[in-house]
């Protein structure tokens, strides 16, 4: 029965295991779809973005294009000229005195007010504060610049311009990719230019940048180019997300999520795809957080399931392995301590015989058959122990070939019935091993205890810490003496 028991705990912990596996796989399936849901969101929000400063951009230049040859004096803001070695810097000032945060930077001769490079700068200021107002008012926006091809800048924050030195045009603006793509694209004077990310060379985070020639009466005179810091477009999306020119991969599993698709901005390719690459650490960490408290009830569930069947399984296999300790291990049959375990257990009767059983002629037979026939015998009496009595009655094997037996009764000559076929019942039969029949037979002692009458109604377990077997054994040996295969009774009287 305890095994059957542990065989049923151990097919539901498959079970659960298996409904728990089931159940945890259609989570992560579904929260692919949660995956895809949430690039799409990203994706529709960096192109809102990028449609955001495509406006800006365009703003920008007509300003610039539709007012450059309007520009004089008049128009110029009052501003700062200083000369920083081989760069010029203009910075400029409101009319109430407030520093606006652009600057210009170029080569020194741009601080010669006699130079056509001044009169050029000079009459650019006007573009200034607006840049300014952008780039402060937009989260996104990193920082706005003009490039003019006359080698001068101006940028917003004025940062961007600071880091740039009288060479610096040559060396690194006329190389970055938004520079060579925008002026490669003369054709295309009304059409803005999305440059993928890349890392900007003076804060080294990884940008965005859109650009658009700046032409007047069909000559080009600059970029006009806004740079849009890249997590601030995605919003810090979790994995590696990028912005490139070149489509990635399309591939989704259990464990990973990778995917591509062309970004958009007013229904048009920008020549961008948003890529979303998620590892498996950074996939799983997506489905918790899309599954977080279905995963957290399952996995709840799941424990304390396994802790119940745990607790159920531990208490079967110690009560198991309470009864192997008070079972012998040869016959089966209960040892000394199950036996003065199980007489706890005996029902109440008015009568109580406690029986010694032992084979005649045992040490005879192992010596000659051996100690392997020895044990064959000692089980096969066991079987015929345990056939003969009631599932009621005890019957423990106390070592060697000695057996001992309780039953009860409601009169003492059913007593001595049971026991005089008891012994008959083991002495009867031949027991055949092998190829020889061995002849067995066994001699008994047993003493009958009126429990009615006693003085105090106690139970067998108190009987047999009183009197033990003490009294049955020394019936035995009168058997023994008498000529053994037989059994010698006696009924205490108390």
């Amino acid at each position: 029965m305890i095994t059957d028991d542990k065989i049923g705990y151990k097919r539901l912990f498959v079970g659960i295991t298996t409904l728990f596996i089931i159940i945890l796989t259609f989570l992560v399936l579904d929260s692919a779809e949660e995956s895809q849901q949430k690039y799409e969101r990203q994706k529709q929000r960096v192109e809102r973005l990028l449609e955001d400063t495509s406006q800006v951009i365009n703003a920008l230049e007509y300003s610039i294009t539709s007012l450059y040859p309007l520009q004089n004096d008049r128009y110029v803001l009052p501003h700062t000229i200083k000369l920083n070695g081989d760069t010029c810097n203009f910075g400029g000032k409101s009319h109430a005195g407030k520093e606006y945060d652009f600057m210009f930077a170029g080569p020194k001769e741009m601080c010669n007010d006699q130079s056509l490079l001044f009169q050029e700068a000079y009459r650019r200021l006007f573009v200034a504060p607006s840049m300014a107002y952008f780039a402060k008012s937009i989260s996104h926006i990193s920082s706005i610049y003009f490039i003019s091809t006359n080698k001068f800048i101006i940028s917003s924050p004025k940062a961007f311009a600071q880091a740039i030195e009288g060479d610096a045009f040559d060396k690194v603006i006329s190389t970055r990719p938004y520079w060579i793509r925008t002026v490669a694209c003369t054709e295309n004077q009304d059409g803005v230019i999305y440059t993928g990310d890349y890392q900007d060379y003076m804060t080294g985070k990884r940008v965005v940048t859109i650009t658009r020639g700046i032409y007047v009466d069909g000559q080009f005179k600059g970029v006009l180019a806004i740079d849009n810091d890249l997590d601030d477009l995605v919003e810090n999306y979790v994995g590696d997300s990028r912005l490139t020119e070149e489509q990635g991969a399309n591939s989704s599993d259990v464990f990973s999520f990778t995917y591509s698709q062309p970004v958009l901005v007013g229904g048009k390719e920008t020549g961008l795809y948003f890529t979303v690459h998620e590892p498996k650490r950074i996939h799983l960490w997506h489905i918790f957080e899309a599954e977080k408290q279905r995963l957290i009830a399952l996995i709840s569930f799941y424990i304390l399931a396994l802790c119940i069947i745990w607790f159920r399984y531990t208490q079967v296999t110690h009560l198991q392995l309470k009864e192997l300790a008070m079972l012998d291990p040869m016959t089966s049959l209960l040892n000394r301590r199950g036996f003065e375990a199980k007489l706890k257990d005996l029902p109440a009767s008015q009568y109580l015989a406690i029986a010694v059983f032992d084979i005649d002629n045992f040490k005879a037979i192992n010596d000659n058959c051996g100690h392997q026939v020895g044990d064959d015998i000692i089980c096969q009496v066991a079987k015929l122990l345990s056939t003969s009595l009631r599932q009621s009655d005890l019957i423990a094997r106390f070592g060697g070939e000695e057996f001992v037996i309780a039953i009860t009764s409601e009169s003492a000559e059913l007593a001595q019935l049971v026991l005089e076929r008891v012994q008959s019942d083991i002495s009867s039969p031949e027991i055949r091993l092998c190829d020889e029949t061995i002849p067995v037979t066994a001699s008994g002692g047993a003493i009958i205890y009126k429990m009615h009458k006693m003085h105090k109604m106690i139970s067998a377990a108190q009987v047999w810490q009183g009197k033990g077997i003490v009294a049955a054994d020394k019936l035995l040996y009168q058997a023994k003496r008498a000529g053994k295969n037989r059994i010698v009774i006696e009924i205490d009287n108390g």
